[in-house]
C-alpha cells in the first residue's frame, strides 16, 4: 500500500468522522417511545441471517463555514488631558501622609518610580504613582 493510498484513506476517515460529528451535533433526543421489535418466528431449523443495515454512501467533504469576523470595538473616548502640576499639588498631601505613616513604604514607592522625591517622578508615570500612593495609604 502506497503512502498516497494511506493518506487518502485517512483523509476519507477524518472526513467521515467530521460528518458524523456534525450530524450528531444537530440530533435531538427521541420524543416517541422506542419501537417494539416483533417476536422471532419459531425455530424451524432454518437459519436466515438478518440483512445488514445499508451503509450510507460517504458524502463529499464540505469545508466548514469560515468563522465570523470579529466586530471592531469602537475606540474608547480620549481621556481629558492630565494637568500634571495640579496632580503633583494634590499628591503632595498624600505623599506627606504616607511618609508620616510609614517612611519605608514611601521610600519604596518613590524608588520604584526611579525618584527620591515627588518632583523627580516623570510626568508619564505620575498617574501610576498616584495609584500606588492611594493603594499604599489604603493598606497602611
Amino acid at each position: 500500500m502506497s503512502l498516497e493510498n494511506v493518506i487518502a484513506e485517512n483523509t476519507q476517515a477524518i472526513n467521515n468522522l467530521a460528518e458524523l460529528i456534525r450530524q450528531a451535533m444537530h440530533m435531538t433526543p427521541p420524543t416517541a417511545p422506542a419501537p417494539v421489535t416483533p417476536q422471532a418466528a419459531p425455530d424451524n431449523g432454518i437459519h436466515v441471517p438478518p440483512k445488514p443495515a445499508p451503509v450510507p454512501e460517504n458524502p463529499p467533504f464540505v469545508a466548514p463555514a469560515p468563522a465570523p469576523q470579529a466586530v471592531a470595538q469602537p475606540a474608547p473616548a480620549p481621556e481629558a488631558p492630565v494637568d500634571y502640576e495640579t496632580l503633583r499639588k494634590a499628591l503632595m498631601q498624600k505623599v506627606m501622609q504616607l511618609f508620616s505613616q510609614s517612611m519605608e513604604v514611601g521610600k519604596q514607592i518613590l524608588s520604584s518610580f526611579g525618584a527620591k522625591k515627588l518632583s523627580d517622578v516623570p510626568d508619564d508615570k505620575l498617574v501610576a504613582f498616584a495609584a500606588s500612593v492611594d493603594k499604599a495609604l489604603a493598606g497602611v
